[in-house]
């Protein structure tokens, strides 16, 4: 057997262990799970009980409103861009045309 193979057998999660908690230790649980980067209960019964690191992350909530100010301020000048990119192309279009038509005109 490879090394590789060794490691990935000894990864896998054959124990089970299993255990009852009363209600307000449940709800702690749930409350760190809502604001970590686990996707299970028990995976982060597995974190808390083999001492691995809990990325926790939380939401400054002082922040929206200047968020969606900078959000509204991004989709306005998207707009103007476009706009700017639709007069660009007529203007294009325009002189194009104009050239044409000046050099029948010469014909």
């Amino acid at each position: 057997m490879s090394i590789k193979a060794a490691n990935k057998d000894s990864n896998k999660l054959i124990h089970p262990i299993r255990t009852r908690v009363n209600k307000e230790t449940y709800q702690k649980l749930e409350s760190l799970l809502e604001n970590s980067t686990c996707q299970s209960i028990g995976e982060l019964a597995r974190k808390l009980i083999t001492r691995e690191k809990i990325n926790c992350t939380y939401k400054d909530i002082t922040m929206n409103a200047p968020m969606e100010s900078l959000s509204a301020r991004r989709e306005e000048l998207w707009r103007i861009g476009l706009n700017i990119n639709q007069v660009t192309r007529l203007v294009s279009l325009a002189y194009i045309e104009i050239s044409l038509f000046n050099d029948l005109e010469a014909v």
